[in-house]
């Protein structure tokens, strides 16, 4: 299955060309607001609570998280309160919708782990830097707004609170649903491939290239010995621990990025390097038997 993501990633990458800026902005706006909303929706729905759910996973994806942002932050100590929260997010905030998903349900055949990190950064790593670049930049009254207003913070959440409650919904609605969610997978990845398609090497400075390696290198190095040695995780938990971190920056920190600071450039080339340099540490892991 590793053998079909990467070909519809470089199929993504190869017809990039033939697509407008115009036309991957559709396409993403599709995917982030639509079909992957659709997808996670349909998965906490239908799944069961405590299939989905694993404490020592949980703990371990957040612990990893603090790890790595301490990490950067000594790194960055000198910079702007600014400049250091973005390169922090930049570093941490894994790519669970586009990339580590469709990942994880071609290589372990099972995404619950994928979507159970997109929950938590949903429900309390996402909302934290919204609060925190709220509080830098004087924007209070926009932090409940840019929470809960988001399909794929708000779909998901839907699913599980329908779930846990038993509520029932139209067959019709949750059919329509399930169709878009089934492009969701493909449609990441090939988006991914043109968001390498279209990456620029002049574009990087020593701040991007030391980002990344935090997220690309650091970031999984950190989650494997954390996840091994200290929450003793193993078998599927723990190669979805090192692949969810082992993912590129999600787009969404460029998005973040972009709305609350003057660093939206800068995010958006950690975005593509880092998105390239996952594709190498991919194989690598892969390769490796954990």
């Amino acid at each position: 299955m590793f053998s079909t993501v990467l070909i519809i990633v470089v199929f993504g990458a190869i017809i990039r060309r033939i697509f407008t800026q115009d036309h991957i902005n559709g396409l993403e706006t599709f995917l982030l607001k639509i079909s992957l909303p659709a997808a996670l929706f349909n998965f906490t729905l239908k799944n069961d609570l405590a299939n989905i759910f694993n404490q020592t996973y949980s703990i371990s994806y957040l612990a990893v998280f603090i790890v790595s942002g301490l990490i950067t932050l000594v790194f960055f100590n000198k910079r702007t309160s600014s400049e250091i929260v973005t390169r922090i997010l930049c570093s941490t905030y894994v790519n669970a919708a586009i990339y580590t998903i469709p990942v994880m349900i071609c290589i372990l055949g099972d995404a619950k782990a994928a979507v159970l990190g997109h929950l938590l950064q949903v429900v309390c790593i996402q909302p934290l830097f919204i609060i925190i670049f709220c509080l830098i930049q004087n924007k209070r009254r926009a932090i409940f707004k840019n929470i809960i207003t988001s399909p794929i913070v708000f779909m998901p959440c839907l699913g599980l609170f329908l779930n846990y409650f038993k509520i029932s919904f139209y067959d019709g609605i949750i059919n329509s649903i399930e169709v878009l969610a089934q492009s969701s997978t493909p449609l990441s990845l090939l988006v991914f491939g043109m968001t390498l398609g279209g990456f620029k090497i002049s574009k990087i400075d020593k701040d991007v290239v030391f980002t990344s390696i935090i997220k690309n290198i650091v970031h999984p190095v950190v989650g494997f010995i954390i996840g091994k040695y200290f929450f003793l995780l193993e078998g599927y938990w723990l190669k979805a621990l090192v692949l969810s971190t082992a993912a590129p920056t999600a787009f969404i920190a460029y998005l973040l990025t972009k709305n609350f600071t003057e660093d939206g450039e800068f995010a958006k080339n950690v975005v593509s390097l880092t998105s390239i340099a996952s594709i190498p540490t991919l194989l690598i892991i892969y390769l490796i038997e954990l």
